[in-house]
């Protein structure tokens, strides 16, 4: 389970091993006491060739979510170590340190949000797109039958008028 969680490569190793091994190490008790780890994740794991793709898909987000969650307690207990030793000085420094870290971490899951939302948003004129071409395609419409929305709003626009 360690190597699945912490390996580079998770998707080849679940197409090499028919099982994952929980043993008794510090990364795998903290990975059985996480919230998302639920009997579904255990039992998947004791047979990997069994899985369906969405049970595999599971499996792979579960993944991503014990990495996460171990990584964040490396660096509170990291942090939590470098704090309890250094003087007055240190702990400015220290703390300025993870003030920075703190931000980088908010600047990059406010991008992930962005890019979530980009994502969707693409997503979203792909399916219209493509619902338009089918209609056309049974002749449900007809290329100039209706105003693209955003010829539509352009229409009325002042910003057209004064400038």
């Amino acid at each position: 389970v360690v190597d699945f969680v912490l390996g580079p490569a998770p998707v080849k190793l679940l197409g090499e091993v028919n099982a994952l091994v929980w043993d008794e190490s510090g990364e795998c008790s903290f990975w059985r006491g996480l919230k998302a780890t639920k009997p579904e994740v255990l039992e998947a794991c004791s047979d990997l060739k069994v899985l369906n793709k969405t049970e595999l898909r599971k499996l792979l987000a579960w993944r991503g979510k014990a990495a996460a969650a171990w990584e964040k307690e490396q660096r509170a207990a990291a942090g939590g170590d470098g704090e309890g030793g250094n003087g007055g000085d240190g702990d400015a420094a220290s703390d300025s340190e993870a003030e920075a870290v703190r931000e980088e971490e908010e600047i990059s899951e406010l991008q992930k949000l962005a890019d979530q939302r980009a994502k969707g948003a693409k997503r979203r004129a792909a399916e219209a797109k493509a619902k338009f071409r089918e209609r056309l395609a049974l002749k449900m419409e007809h290329p100039g039958d209706r105003l693209d929305v955003q010829e539509e709003l352009e229409l009325f626009s002042l910003a057209r008028v004064r400038g």
